[in-house]
């Protein structure tokens, strides 16, 4: 027998579906069709790699059919269940000679270097969150982005991601890379690339935390089938009012450590419908349409994107740890919404209390559809960072715990 052959049959044995860890919540179905997807392509790259070696015409069709059809198992598989991706990842090694298409259709080992940001989903309603980490390449407009993924840990609350210690700063990553997913590999897989771990573009004060003026823009949408139910004006008076607004707030809180000031723009229509959650492309919509308005985007740092209602799981979603942040609202009424997506925006955890996500109502960063409240904001720790609190009035109820970092 052939020794490539035999390489074959061997790795064909090795990458069989294997009993699981319990928190991979493994799905003995995905597990099998994912095994038997490698072993098919692994057949696939050694008809073509014997051809070539005998100097026959090798098509790489079915290797490409194969790895095309197995890359999409593992990316549905990478977030319930990255054990299993990893377990089935292939040696590096098996695919030297395939053309570079089929190469690339295959995970590979990579060192990136890039800065890590957050995504906070908002679910207000049912009481639950979500949180999705990146890593960013290169600075906007042009950012190369990968989201994140641990090995161990399946993507939903309640787990500690390796990622969230670091949103905000440069780091080394070393992973498999699927696309535009990195699966984090183990222990000392992200670790910090410099010293100063913070975020261009945003001034800070002692301790790490946001203050100054902060410049946003505002804009707002009407989908095809449906149009937002608060103008310009509204929204203008509730972001930057003179009173009762998130500016004030923010202003009062912070004892004037932080403003809010810009413009509001809209609603202007996006050719999308509200009965499909892409919240990203809706927003790089308006994106393109404020710079066909002769707007400079890169005036403004913070940028909030209003729309109505839709199927959207979250009433809103806030990024952290890079420059411009990303607010999107879907509720356009709701005041402390806006101030609790800026919050995730300025690098504040939830107002958690034990068994409760959003459990501590008296802090903007607890549930939202209250009115604003008048509390000191403080970030992932239990002590405020840097803004000066003793013009602050205190909280008349019981003391306010954030969820820890995680």
């Amino acid at each position: 027998m052939p020794h490539a052959l035999t390489v074959f049959m061997v790795l064909a044995l090795v990458l069989l579906p294997r009993t699981s860890p319990a928190h991979d919540e493994l799905d003995e179905t995905s597990a099998s069709r994912i095994s038997t997807s490698t072993n098919q392509l692994i057949t696939a790259i050694g008809e073509y790699q014997r051809a070539a070696a005998a100097h026959r015409n090798a098509p790489a069709a079915k290797p490409r059919l194969s790895a095309r059809e197995r890359r999409n198992l593992l990316l549905d598989a990478i977030e319930r269940q990255p054990g299993l991706t990893l377990r089935q990842s292939l040696p590096t090694g098996l695919t030297m000679g395939l053309p570079a298409d089929v190469r690339d259709l295959i995970e590979q080992e990579v060192e990136l270097t890039g800065r890590v940001t957050g995504l906070h989903g908002d679910d207000m309603r049912n009481k639950v969150s979500t949180r999705k980490y990146f890593l960013e390449l290169t600075p906007e407009p042009h950012s190369v982005r990968y989201r994140l993924h641990a090995a161990d840990l399946p993507d939903h609350p309640g787990h500690e991601h390796p990622a969230a210690p670091f949103v905000g700063k440069a780091v080394t990553v070393r992973a498999l890379k699927i696309d535009g997913q990195l699966l984090l590999t183990g222990e000392g897989a992200i670790e910090a690339a410099d010293s100063t771990g913070t975020t261009p573009n945003i001034t800070t004060v002692s301790g790490g935390t946001v203050s100054g003026t902060q410049n946003t823009l505002v804009l707002l949408a009407n989908f095809q089938d449906k149009a937002l139910s608060c103008s310009a004006t509204q929204v203008n008076n509730l972001m930057f009012g003179p009173s009762g607004s998130v500016g004030d707030l923010y202003r009062e809180t912070s004892a004037s450590a932080v403003t809010f000031s810009g413009s509001v723009y809209g609603p202007w229509q996006i050719p999308y419908s509200s009965g499909v959650c892409s919240y990203g492309t809706w927003s790089s919509a308006l994106d393109n349409m404020a710079t066909a308005q002769g707007i400079n985007l890169n005036n403004f740092p913070r940028r909030v994107y209003v729309f109505p209602q839709n199927v959207c799981s979250s009433a809103g979603y806030g990024s952290s740890g890079g420059t411009p942040t990303r607010a999107w609202i879907f509720y356009c009424g709701t005041t402390d919404l806006y101030a609790h997506e800026l919050g995730h925006n300025l690098g504040f955890r939830h107002a958690w209390i034990p068994g409760t996500e959003y459990g501590d109502k008296s802090d903007i960063m607890g549930q939202s559809g209250h009115p604003l409240r008048r509390t000191r904001l403080r970030p992932a720790g239990s002590r405020p960072l840097g803004y000066k609190t003793s013009t602050v009035p205190a909280c008349t109820r019981s003391p306010r715990r954030q969820r820890p970092t995680r």
